[in-house]
């Protein structure tokens, strides 16, 4: 592919993994980004280029996901933005993509050449963390614009913002093992779904803060930035684990308040933004980190991929075992949310 910026299609098949011989097999679209790259070198400032990007795959995951969370991403703002250095609005950040257009297009061409020194690298990492090799393919979308730096809308599917990385690719790659990871997870998933289907509002309420202990700190866990030597997104990252990571006792206990008893307090969405949204610095990332870490570290690694296929609040009461054998292992849960999860997890397996 050498550095041609235009092309729309690269197959990123990573190489046989070391253990059971598990594969992925990745494909990566550069359409959206390449198309926006190429129209800001031209300044272009017609409509129409920038209306044929609304049709791409990425552009349209862009504005269906994070559009959910921010009204003022939407297909008009898009174009009007593009086409318009001097728009009233930037719901999509094209003003730092122009300042930044040539680290841009540098960040496409590192990534279109060297392909195969990355997928050997995501493979390493990924390796004792999978349970099987499966060969759906996973599309990875590159893209510009937009607020988030990376985010999977299927078991198939995720999208990257480039724009958030510079020439950083350590923490494209870091990003990429992240959402890999939680691909991965989706598809090993089915029992959790089955459990949290028959379960009460309260209790579906307190499985889904712990399920998450699991899905977000063990991709947390899985690609951790803090070994790396990489750039600046790199290092905002290193930064945001070694802060919460300092303040660990108080996210235990920030857990410990969000787990409810009654129905009027049962609040998913509230308790999944206080507990995970980047707004709070998305502390209990760092729960599950630390719970993962813990458990490889007394029964080695590869440990927690057993939890892929597994209920959540197994992976709560292993982390509760471990520490009750091992008085060097912590934080710890409070009694009451020890209580709590054991209770659920009776509940839930006469659900299951």
């Amino acid at each position: 592919m050498g550095c041609c910026l235009t092309a729309l299609w690269v197959m990123w098949v990573l190489t046989p993994l070391s253990i059971a011989a598990q594969t992925l097999n990745l494909r990566i679209d550069t359409s959206n980004a390449a198309r926006t790259v190429a129209l800001l070198q031209t300044r272009d400032t017609s409509a129409r280029r920038a209306t044929a990007l609304l049709e791409l795959p990425a552009t349209r995951g862009l504005l269906a996901h994070n559009g959910q969370f921010d009204p003022a991403i939407n297909a008009t703002n898009f174009v009007r933005e593009l086409t318009d250095s001097a728009a009233a609005t930037d719901a999509f950040g094209f003003r730092r993509i122009r300042r930044e257009l040539p680290a841009v297009g540098q960040t496409l061409r590192l990534l279109t050449d060297h392909l195969p020194q990355l997928s050997r690298r995501i493979g390493q990492a990924l390796a004792s963390y999978t349970l099987r090799s499966d060969p759906r393919p996973i599309t990875v979308h590159l893209l510009l614009g937009g607020n988030s730096d990376g985010f999977a809308t299927s078991d198939s599917t995720f999208y990257l913002e480039l724009q958030y990385f510079g020439t950083d690719t350590a923490g494209i790659l870091n990003i990429i093992t992240h959402e890999v990871y939680h691909i991965v997870q989706q598809r090993h998933y089915e029992l959790s779904d089955r459990v949290y289907a028959r379960l009460s509002a309260t209790d579906k309420a307190n499985y889904t803060v712990v399920q998450d202990l699991f899905l977000e700190g063990s991709a947390t866990y899985v690609a951790n930035p803090l070994p790396l030597h990489g750039g600046e997104y790199t290092q905002f990252q290193q930064k945001k684990y070694a802060r919460n990571l300092r303040r660990l006792d108080d996210a235990f206990y920030l857990l410990d308040r969000l787990l409810v008893r009654r129905p009027d307090e049962a609040n998913e969405d509230r308790a999944y933004a206080i507990g995970y949204g980047g707004h709070w610095d998305s502390p209990l990332y760092f729960v599950g980190f630390r719970m993962c870490a813990e458990l490889e570290r007394v029964h080695g690694m590869g440990t927690i991929r057993q939890y892929l296929s597994r209920s959540p609040l197994d992976f709560a009461l292993a982390y509760i075992a471990l520490y009750r054998q091992h008085p060097d292992v912590g934080p710890r849960f409070s009694v009451r949310t020890e209580r709590l999860i054991r209770a659920l997890h009776r509940r839930a397996a006469r659900s299951s």
